[in-house]
């Protein structure tokens, strides 16, 4: 597949989030039960949600990440039980979108990486995210994933 790819500008964002800490193969099952947390608190609390589900994801020791899930929402919200405000920083990224599987995206990563070096550019591997603008309902050769790579801001 081929990837376009846009450096762009992104703005801070304020999300409700379940954090949680696994391996590639646990995160799908514990991303589902975080999104209908979320979304559930959400419904509750009269908030808004803004745009697609996101995942936030830390590279952690060995194998794992540190995944925050959840959504955007149009006021600051509060702590309740494993779910949290989170504000996701905006600044300077890279930026795709991954049409296939979740299994494929790393290709997605491969490409910004890719695209990173030609430019010049060091990425942030604490914090990346995607957006996912279909679910795992769909086929997977439709589903379709925005993935956000922040550039390390040097000086």
């Amino acid at each position: 597949m081929l990837y376009e790819i846009r450096e762009q500008q992104e703005p801070d964002r304020h999300l409700v989030v379940r954090r949680f800490t696994a391996s590639a193969a646990e995160i799908g099952p514990l991303m589902g039960d975080a999104f209908g947390a979320v979304y559930q608190y959400v419904g509750r609390h009269g908030l808004q949600p803004i745009g697609a589900p996101i995942g936030c994801y830390q590279i952690g020791s060995g194998t794992s990440f540190d995944v925050r899930a959840g959504c955007v929402v149009d006021v600051l919200a509060e702590s309740e039980g494993d779910l949290e405000p989170y504000l996701l920083r905006g600044g300077p990224a890279l930026v795709t979108e991954h049409v296939g599987s979740y299994d494929e995206l790393p290709k997605a990563y491969e490409a910004l990486e890719s695209r990173a070096r030609e430019l010049g550019y060091e990425l942030d591997h604490g914090s990346m995210w995607e957006e996912y603008l279909t679910g795992p309902e769909v086929p997977p050769e439709q589903m379709r994933t925005v993935v956000h790579w922040p550039l390390k801001i040097t000086g």
